[in-house]
C-alpha cells in the first residue's frame, strides 16, 4: 500500500458515497442559507441595528463552519492515512472549534443585550461592533492552547523516502489535556 495516497477507512469503504452526499447536502445548505441571509443583512443594511449585526455575526460563524470546517473534517474521516502536512495537523482542531466558540459567545452577547434592553429601556445599548471584535478575539484566545497539545511526525523525515509526504497527527491526551477540555466544557 502506498501511504503517500490517500485511503479510504475500511468502516466507510463500503458506504463513502452516501456518506460524502449526506454531508455535501449539509454543507450546501449551511453555505447557501448563511449566505443568503447575510446577503440580506448587507444589502438592506440591517447591520445598523444591533440585533441584526449579532444575527449577521451568527451567520458568518456557521458560513465559516459550512464552508471550510465540515469540508475538511469529512475528509480527514474519511481517510485512514494524514496527508494533509503539519500546518493542518495543528491548524485543525482550532477551525474545529473556533466558529463554536464565535457562535456560542455571540449568543451570550445577544442574551445580554436582550436583558439590558429590558430591564434597563432608557440605557443605550451595549456596542454591536464592539462586541462582535470581542467575540472574535476571545474566540481564537479560547483555542490557542490546543496547537500545544498537537503532536505531528513526518514520517518521511523518520523512515525515508518511501513515506515522504505522510505524517502521523494526534492529540496528546496527557493529564493537563484533559483539565484543560474539562474546564473548557465548564465554561
Amino acid at each position: 500500500m502506498d501511504f503517500r495516497q490517500p485511503y479510504i477507512k475500511n468502516s466507510l469503504r463500503y458506504v463513502y458515497p452516501l456518506f460524502i452526499l449526506l454531508h455535501a447536502v449539509v454543507c450546501l445548505c449551511g453555505v447557501c442559507g448563511n449566505g443568503a441571509m447575510l446577503a440580506v443583512i448587507l444589502r438592506r443594511k440591517l447591520y445598523r441595528s444591533p440585533t441584526f449585526f449579532f444575527l449577521a455575526n451568527l451567520a458568518l460563524s456557521d458560513f465559516l463552519k459550512a464552508a471550510v470546517v465540515l469540508p475538511i473534517t469529512v475528509t480527514t474521516m474519511m481517510f485512514g492515512n494524514w496527508i494533509f502536512g503539519s500546518f493542518l495537523c495543528f491548524s485543525l482542531p482550532m477551525l474545529h472549534s473556533f466558529p463554536i466558540h464565535a457562535s456560542m459567545l455571540t449568543h451570550m452577547v445577544i442574551a445580554i443585550d436582550r436583558y439590558r434592553l429590558i430591564v434597563y429601556p432608557m440605557k443605550s445599548r451595549i456596542p454591536a461592533g464592539l462586541c462582535m471584535i470581542a467575540v472574535w478575539v476571545i474566540g481564537v484566545c479560547v483555542v490557542l492552547p490546543y496547537a500545544v497539545y498537537i503532536k505531528y511526525y513526518d514520517l518521511g523525515a523518520l523512515l525515508g523516502i518511501d513515506f515522504d509526504g505522510v505524517g502521523l497527527c494526534w492529540i496528546n491526551m496527557s493529564k493537563h489535556t484533559q483539565e484543560y477540555i474539562r474546564a473548557m466544557f465548564v465554561v
